[in-house]
């Protein structure tokens, strides 16, 4: 007898859990109808995208490369930045969404930019972009490397948007 307790208690998982039964659909709802044999069945909505953000930086076929004369290179360089700079910075709500980043390249030095916090990785591989698209073997090159003198700033949210100021003294 305990053998034959064993078998049903066997028995009773599998038909719970093993999946070999489907369970047949529902009944239709007082609003759904059944539609006829020789009727279209209307394809389900499809199921909303996830909202994806367009890319901060998109660098043209005919940009100049790495091959090109160094002004060309620079030129391009900082027309970039500034491009990706405004893309980046984004809305903010709190200063904690906002930070600081240095908007400098292989080709140019600059001082930082506030990048809204949920973009800075998208923002720092644009930025590699545009140093792998024409600032790679710039100095060696000989091309020219420029950098401004800067003041330390933070970012913080002023009225819905990231900026900088001076860092207290």
């Amino acid at each position: 007898m305990a053998r034959r307790a064993g078998s049903i208690a066997l028995v009773l998982i599998c038909s719970a859990g093993c999946g070999s039964r489907k369970e047949p659909p529902p009944p239709p709802t007082k609003t759904e109808r059944t539609p006829a044999p020789d009727e279209a069945v209307p394809a389900p909505a499809p199921a909303p995208s996830p909202t994806i953000d367009p890319p901060l930086l998109a660098i043209p076929e005919d940009a100049p490369t790495n091959a090109s004369s160094c002004e060309q290179r620079e030129a391009f360089a900082r027309a970039a930045m500034h491009e990706l700079v405004e893309a980046a910075g984004g809305t903010c709500n709190a200063d904690a969404e906002c930070t600081a980043a240095l908007a400098d390249t292989r080709c140019f030095g600059a001082c930082r930019a506030a990048i809204a916090s949920a973009r800075i990785v998208d923002f720092r591989r644009a930025q590699e972009a545009i140093d792998e698209r024409v600032c790679t073997g710039y100095l060696s090159d000989g091309c020219r490397y420029v950098g401004p003198r800067c003041i330390e700033q933070e970012a913080f949210c002023e009225q819905g948007h990231c900026a900088l100021r001076p860092l207290p003294p």
